[in-house]
């Protein structure tokens, strides 16, 4: 219900330590039950995100090995390069007190709803 145990395969090929996925390290998305995701058996590719030697635990996530899709949204509302996609009727000259919202703020609410979760 927490987690998988991935056992992990070295260069090899054997089996020589075992480690925990916790079950918010398994998908960006919401997960209701691992069981949905991973089966018993399944080959994942893992990224090692903590070594605890005094408990000797290793803590393993498969979501870091992907793109946080928040990120992506973002991305595509507010580019890398600066320029920002901007509503110009939302834009008040008249009153300088006025607080603007943030440009493409309406954009991303529009992305987040439709996430799930």
């Amino acid at each position: 219900d927490y987690g998988a145990f991935i056992h992990l395969r070295f260069p090899d090929g054997l089996y020589h330590l075992t480690g925990l996925v916790h079950v918010s390290e398994v998908s960006w998305d919401l997960i209701q039950d691992i069981r949905d995701i991973l089966n018993e058996g399944d080959e994942v590719r893992v990224k090692v995100i903590k070594i605890d030697r005094e408990k000797s635990r290793i803590t393993l996530s498969i979501k870091q090995l992907e793109e946080d899709p928040l990120l992506e949204t973002l991305e595509k509302v507010i580019p890398q390069d600066g320029s920002v996609i901007s509503d110009s009727s939302s834009m008040s000259s008249s009153n300088s007190n006025t607080i603007e919202p943030l440009p493409g703020l309406g954009a991303i609410f529009e992305e987040l709803l439709q996430e799930d979760g």
